[in-house]
C-alpha cells in the first residue's frame, strides 16, 4: 500500500520535473519554438530517460511518468507564450 503523500509526491514531482525544458529548449534551439516540436521532444527525451530506467535497472518505466514529464513541460511552454510569460523570459536573459 502507498501512502497518499508518497503518491502525492510522485506526481507532482514528475509533472514538475521536466518544466526547466520549456524555458531553456526554445532558447538554445529556434526550431522548440514550435508547440509540436517542443513536445515530440521533450517526450522523446522522457521516453529515453525512462527507457534508460529500464535497461539498467535502476528504476521502473512508468507510462505515467512520461505522461506527467511531458504535460508538465507543456503545459510551461504554454505559459511561457503568454504575454506574462514572453515578459518574464526576456528579463531572464537579459
Amino acid at each position: 500500500v502507498v501512502s497518499f503523500e508518497r503518491f502525492f509526491m510522485n506526481i507532482i514531482g514528475n509533472f514538475i520535473l521536466f518544466m526547466p525544458f520549456a524555458f531553456f529548449l526554445p532558447i538554445l534551439f529556434k526550431r522548440q519554438n514550435n508547440f509540436f516540436v517542443f513536445s515530440l521532444t521533450v517526450a522523446l527525451i522522457s521516453f529515453a530517460a525512462e527507457f534508460i530506467q529500464v535497461i539498467f535497472m535502476t528504476g521502473t518505466g512508468d507510462i505515467d511518468d512520461l505522461l506527467l514529464n511531458t504535460a508538465g513541460a507543456c503545459l510551461l511552454f504554454g505559459i511561457l507564450r503568454t504575454k506574462a510569460g514572453k515578459a518574464l523570459v526576456e528579463f531572464i536573459k537579459n
